[in-house]
């Protein structure tokens, strides 16, 4: 499917060959002159002298080229005196010269200058060959959409190798690319299948390509500084990932060319699905939620979209923006699993504490761990307690969790399990009078309190962890049934 959308893409306007840089810093160069000297100006600065710079196919400056250098330094240094122009004060010949000519503007129009001087003098050095229509320019234009093609094939086979399927899917219409990125989305969030998709929508203003790849399992490796065995690794959860990108920026990137970002900015974007509610990656964010939803429901739950992502922070993981060198999906994707696997003490700094994305004891769901994490990190009662009574409601499931993940040790001095063994023994407690109640109106014919006064039993407050509960509740009955 990828053959036919780059074939069909005309790229006329994108400068190929020996002179394809040199044309696209004689453009940035005009880019910086000031919209009144510029050919898209207003009539009423007609007045002004036009400002355009241009080279030769003998890779020479265009004629009036030098005149334009010149009048552009003096209106970046504030002392041009075209028509219409003034520098007021005599001296401001040379206080604005000394003030401004080391200036941003007036540097960045220098090195750019230079810049495209130097490449003119290596050129006609080199015997360059100004590239225009025939068998050379064909054959790099050919050689151009191979490596556009070969982006696509790099990573159909990178999935194949993976075991990890991949659809394609093709639109001309944008209603209809929109609603099946959000079936895909959808689909992905359930993390059955490993497949990933890409998406391509062919359009005569902006053609485009998408990509969804599945991070599932994700194991997070936890190292000290710049060492190479992690000290603590254990599940993190899932991630999907997408990458956006124009048609025109692919064939840009592959060039070499700087200027993509002036046609379609790259759109990177994840989605983190935490393995249970209150479990948080150090450098995702959960998404927003819909609403009537809460973080309190189960992830299974929660609904992906486009305009609801995780917020993130890529570090120095600059290559995830997309805008670095040419297009490598492989490379996006493996850096990727290295940005959201990867956590090193002393060196992240993170969105979120790494001691928030787990519960209970590191060594409990590890597979594979150091003393030397505790002696770093340490384990907070007090914010797993938080998170397990924020996030996860049901008693019954906390007290699994906390059993499961966590030590004895551990749980004799978390106020957040004491707490809840308490109020497990209250219920229990509850429950079985109301069965011993209803058991001693059948065989006395005791007529049964109100439930409103069994459920309000003042010393139910101050229960003792330390009493029988048989003899307990054996001095209830005996006291109430007189």
């Amino acid at each position: 499917m990828y053959n036919k959308f780059i074939n069909n893409y005309n790229i006329d306007h994108i400068p190929i060959g020996p002179q394809a840089s040199l044309i696209e810093d004689v453009s940035e160069l005009n880019n910086m002159i000031p919209y009144q000297y510029t050919h898209g100006r207003s009539e009423q600065y007609n007045h002004l002298p036009l400002i355009d710079f241009g080279v030769t196919k003998k890779f020479r400056w265009k004629n009036g080229s030098l005149k334009n250098a010149k009048i552009l330094k003096d209106i970046l240094i504030g002392v041009y005196q075209g028509k219409g122009s003034s520098i007021g004060n005599i001296k401001n010949v040379f206080l604005r010269e000394e003030r401004n000519g080391r200036g941003y503007y007036v540097n960045r129009f220098k090195r750019k200058l230079f810049r495209i001087d130097n490449t003119l003098e290596r050129k006609r050095y080199d015997g360059s060959v100004w590239l225009e229509d025939g068998e050379e320019l064909e054959s790099v234009r050919e050689s151009l959409f191979n490596d556009v093609k070969s982006i696509f094939k790099t990573y159909e086979e990178y999935c194949e190798i993976m075991n990890m399927k991949l659809e394609y899917h093709y639109s001309e219409n944008r209603d209809e690319y929109t609603s099946r990125r959000q079936e895909i989305l959808s689909e992905m969030w359930k993390f059955e299948e490993e497949t990933n998709h890409l998406m391509f929508v062919e359009n005569s203003d902006l053609s485009t390509i998408t990509l969804f790849h599945m991070f599932k399992n994700i194991n997070m490796n936890v190292f000290v500084q710049e060492e190479t065995n992690p000290i603590l690794t254990f599940p993190i959860g899932n991630i999907i990932g997408a990458f956006k990108i124009s048609l025109n920026n692919v064939f840009l990137a592959q060039i070499g060319s700087k200027q993509r970002n002036r046609y379609y900015s790259q759109n990177t974007k994840f989605w983190y699905k935490p393995p249970i509610q209150g479990i948080k990656h150090p450098f995702l964010q959960w998404m927003s939620q819909e609403a009537g939803q809460t973080y309190i429901t189960n992830p299974d739950k929660w609904t992906p979209s486009w305009s609801r992502n995780s917020s993130v922070c890529f570090g120095n993981m600059s290559y995830l923006y997309g805008n670095e060198g040419k297009l490598n999906l492989v490379k996006w994707i493996e850096t990727a699993w290295n940005w959201m696997s990867s956590f090193r003490i002393h060196s992240t700094n993170p969105l979120n504490p790494i001691n928030l994305s787990y519960y209970g004891h590191p060594e409990n769901i590890s597979t594979k761990y150091h003393s030397l994490y505790i002696d770093l990190i340490g384990v907070d009662t007090n914010s797993c307690q938080d998170r397990l009574v924020s996030y996860v409601r049901d008693i019954n499931e906390r007290r699994s969790i906390c059993d499961t993940v966590c030590k004895k040790d551990i749980m004799k001095i978390c106020n957040g399990y004491k707490a809840d063994t308490v109020l497990l023994r209250q219920l229990k407690f509850k429950n079985d009078i109301k069965e011993n109640v209803h058991s001693l109106q059948i065989v006395k014919g005791w007529k049964q309190p109100q439930t409103e006064t069994v459920g309000n039993i003042e010393w139910i407050h101050h229960y003792n962890e330390d009493s029988s509960l048989e003899e307990d509740m054996l001095e209830w009955v005996n006291n109430h049934n007189t």
